[in-house]
Parts: C-alpha cells; structure tokens; sequence
C-alpha cells in the first residue's frame, strides 16, 4: 500500500473510532454561581453538583489519555511504512529536509506544525502535546539536551479551539 492510500485508510479509520468515543456527563447548573441563585442551593446539593463534576472532569481526562495514547501508536509510522524513502533520503547528499520524503512526512504528521510545509488548519492539542513528546524525546536521545521549543502563539490559541471543539462533540450531557 503506498503512503498516500495508507494515510487515507489510517485517517478514515481515526475518523470511525473518534465518532464511537463518548462520554456522557451530567449537567450540574447547581455547582457555579454563573448558572444558579446560590442561595437557593444547599450545601448537600452542591457536595452533590461538585463530585459529579470532579467525575466528569476525570473521564474527559481519560478521553483525552485514550486519544494521546492512540496518536502514540501511529508516531512516525511512515519511518516504517516507507523505511526505502527515509534511507534514501537520509544518505542523500542534498539537505534532508528538501527531500521529498521528509517533505511527505511532515505533511502527514500532525506533530510538526511549525515545520515549514506542515499543516495546522485543524490542530488540536494532542498534536502539540505529540510534538513537545517528540522534540523531547528526539533531542534527548539524540544529543542529551533539549533546546527551546518555540510554538506561536496563534498556533496555541488554534490547538485550544479546536480541542474544545473536538471535547465538545464527544461530550453527551444528561439531566
């Protein structure tokens, strides 16, 4: 399978499973004086509203840990998929990063959004966090010592909006 069909099919896979992942959270409009009277709520009910909000909190965490954990699996997987592409690449005379395999690689890796031909339209922050892991990580092993991480700021705001948005639309609320 070339790279492009394999990226399709991977795509189309994540796409499949993120519809199937859910959490369901109750609504709790008692536990914040933005959507309630205060005075009309006990201190038993908001013990109450308070605990199902520390549960809620803690499966969005999971979720996320499960979709951080998934994106683990299909790190680099074109370093593999197409080891001839990387070797070649890599004992090529030209500068790497010109080549057409590294070029491919961070337009199908979402962690490089700071490289030049990466993409960001849709980044989220497990791509962020994807990256940091990969640069310390990378740098760590390869030369002992980690340098500067530098993201845009409008790259940041980009990853929080669409991780809402995404968070949002796997988030069931129920009475």
């Amino acid at each position: 399978m070339n790279i492009e069909k394999h990226l399709e099919h991977r795509l189309a896979q994540r796409l499949a499973e993120a519809k199937k992942k859910r959490i369901t959270i109750k609504k709790t409009p008692n536990a914040d004086t933005r959507t309630c009277d205060p005075s009309t709520v006990s201190k038993a009910e908001l013990l109450r509203c308070s605990k199902l909000h520390i549960s809620d909190v803690k499966a969005a965490t999971d979720l996320l840990c499960d979709l951080l954990k998934e994106r683990s699996v299909e790190h680099d997987f074109d370093k593999v998929d197409d080891i001839d592409g990387f070797y070649k690449d890599f004992q090529s005379d030209d500068d790497f990063v010109s080549g057409d395999w590294y070029q491919n690689h961070i337009r199908v890796n979402r962690h490089h959004p700071t490289s030049e031909g990466g993409e960001a339209k849709d980044l989220n922050m497990i791509d962020i966090l994807e990256m940091i892991l990969d640069c310390t990580v990378s740098a760590m092993a390869r030369a002992g010592e980690v340098p500067a991480i530098e993201i845009p700021s409008e790259l940041l705001q980009l990853a929080v909006e669409n991780q809402v948005k995404q968070l949002s639309s796997m988030i069931n609320v129920e009475d």
